[in-house]
């Protein structure tokens, strides 16, 4: 079981996701945030066995790399999955040891795709 958490302010894009994590058995959410600071002061009171964030490049005016980098800097084995509305971070996304950077609408078949990658790791 994949531990994983969620942070996105879209409330569409958070509907989306926890409707697609909940068709995956490999995925249990364990929670889910729409405001990013929120998500990194709960990382560090409660240190769970959390083995995903999948997160937006830009929420609430954070910018999701920087997001990422601070979760790294609190465990670096948390896998970290961009979901972002265009490619434009991509590269520095993948210089952050992004597991994967999906484009909106993310389809099911490269969610899947991705999620199948992630349990061989």
């Amino acid at each position: 079981m994949i531990n994983t958490v969620v942070i996105n302010d879209n409330v569409n894009s958070l509907k989306k996701l926890k409707s697609m994590i909940s068709q995956k058995e490999e995925l249990k959410l364990i929670a889910d945030y729409k405001n990013p600071i929120r998500c990194l002061n709960q990382l560090k009171k409660n240190k769970r066995e959390l083995k995903l964030i999948i997160l937006d490049t830009n929420i609430m005016g954070y910018s999701g790399l920087e997001v990422a980098k601070n979760i790294h800097k609190l465990d670096k084995k948390i896998k970290i999955i961009f979901i972002a509305s265009n490619q434009d971070h991509a590269v520095e996304a993948f210089e952050l040891n992004a597991f994967d950077y999906l484009i909106w609408p993310v389809e099911e078949k490269r969610f899947a795709e991705t999620i199948a990658r992630l349990e061989k790791h």
